[in-house]
């Protein structure tokens, strides 16, 4: 998978949540929510949770990771090396 395939899975899935976050911010303020091809996979208490469950679920690593918070924060962009 190239980078450029992995970037434009972020940015389309970061705009999915900007989308959503009035819904997720009332129920999810807080968590971390797991996002796929601009899906909500689910949401967890801590960020390596999250990323826990993306790795085993997503083999391709085309997944999103996002806080809720009402300044959304990038969590920046991990790969392996």
């Amino acid at each position: 998978m190239s980078l450029d395939a992995r970037q434009r899975e972020i940015d389309r899935n970061f705009d999915f949540f900007l989308s959503q976050f009035r819904q997720l911010d009332e129920g999810h303020r807080g968590e971390y929510v797991l996002l796929r091809h601009q899906q909500i996979i689910g949401f967890y208490d801590r960020v390596e949770d999250a990323a826990s469950d993306a790795q085993q679920r997503f083999g391709d690593h085309l997944y999103s990771i996002q806080i809720v918070e009402p300044e959304p924060v990038d969590l920046g962009f991990v790969t392996r090396a």
